[in-house]
């Protein structure tokens, strides 16, 4: 089978990437015929199967869907005989054009996957109007502007695929009468039985960008402050793997903080596999392949309450804390907790990696495909 994706980055700047690029190893080792198609091409190093085709659309990102980019998506589509093209920007309507448009006059089939819940981002402040206008109001025009970009992506699609059942549920709340084109595949991760020695190094680690409006690096950057001067805690190190915005800065309002390290750009094995906890301080996400990467490394994560498919991956208590949505005071409770007590984070460490095999991508793949055959 020949499967097409398309989003913005590719192989390493985003989840969405890393998503991608799991998925996509583990098709060409089913046998697949895989093609990439977006509108920069990393020069970061992340592991490609070298089998994978990847090209640069010719117009840049905000010219999603140019004339240019139709007809060389739909010339790629047509020469390479595409069974399936996956679109992995479902939130973005000119990409959903793009694909849309491009796929006309071929088999190709077309599913969008969207990466984040249903409705995201809900408390930024936004535009200097928005800021004067009632919450309430805001939220309303919010959610009515971002279901009808979820409808046109639904609309243009053959199929659409969310990240968790909890996403879909909320969905057909809202589109109860036309959904037989809805399915929910969570994301993979690279599933391996880990040999730890545990406890691990006293480490707390953050992945992801260093930005501000989705990840909260600023109360993460709270965090440290509380405790990292107490002198019970004077042994624990913070670590932040990634770049960003807000890096520069990040990086100067902590210059007085001590053991606090802003690693950049890296990949995280070794970090997850030596650290004990996972801080993570999200206002929104999808599926963070994160979360499950570091469960598997049995570095025991702490997050915030703020998506619903958090539930599917943590069970509080278990396998890592959730914690109330924007609170600072018991997100740094739960993280002493597990840093005063080594039996504790020993024992969820354990429970985090045999849990986390569901979401092995070999299973994964294994849905991808019936549903490839469903559509096709």
């Amino acid at each position: 089978m020949n499967i097409l994706y398309v989003l913005k980055s590719f192989p390493a700047g985003s989840g969405i990437d890393s998503v991608t690029r799991i998925l996509g190893n583990e098709f060409v080792k089913l046998g697949h015929d895989v093609f990439v198609c977006c509108f920069l091409y990393s020069k970061k190093t992340a592991l490609v199967d070298s089998k994978i085709k990847v090209y640069e659309f010719p117009d840049k990102w905000e010219l999603a869907d140019s004339k240019n980019n139709i007809s060389f998506l739909n010339q790629i589509i047509k020469e390479y005989s595409i069974d399936i093209v996956i679109n992995q920007e479902a939130d973005v309507v000119n990409v959903c054009s793009l694909c849309s448009k491009a796929k006309k006059d071929s088999k190709a089939k077309l599913i969008s996957c969207l990466h984040f819940s249903l409705f995201m981002n809900m408390e930024s402040k936004g535009s200097i109007i928005a800021r004067l206008l009632p919450k309430k109001i805001v939220k309303m025009r919010r959610i009515r502007i971002q279901l009808k970009r979820r409808n046109f992506a639904y609309d243009n699609s053959d199929m659409f695929v969310m990240l968790s059942d909890k996403y879909a549920e909320q969905y057909k709340k809202y589109m109860p009468n036309n959904l037989s084109k809805l399915r929910s595949i969570s994301n993979p991760i690279n599933y391996e039985t880990q040999n730890m020695t545990l406890p691990k190094n006293k480490n707390i680690i953050y992945v992801g960008r260093i930005e501000e409006e989705q990840k909260r690096i600023s109360l993460l950057i709270k965090f440290w402050e509380k405790v990292s001067e107490l002198p019970a805690y004077n042994d624990w190190n913070f670590i932040l793997i990634g770049d960003g915005s807000y890096m520069e800065i990040a990086k100067k309002i902590t210059s007085h903080l001590p053991r606090i390290n802003f690693a950049g750009f890296q990949e995280p094995w070794d970090y997850y596999s030596e650290s004990s906890i996972f801080a993570m301080t999200s206002a929104f996400e999808g599926w963070p392949v994160t979360l499950i990467e570091a469960q598997n490394y049995g570095c025991v994560p702490v997050a915030m309450d703020s998506f619903f498919a958090l539930h599917d991956i943590i069970e509080s208590g278990k396998n890592g804390f959730i914690v109330p949505n924007n609170d600072i005071n018991t997100f740094t409770e739960k993280v002493c907790l597990l840093m005063d007590n080594a039996e504790l984070r020993e024992k969820m460490a354990k429970n985090a990696m045999n849990d986390c095999e569901k979401f092995d991508v070999q299973k994964i793949a294994r849905k991808w495909e019936n549903l490839f055959m469903e559509i096709l």
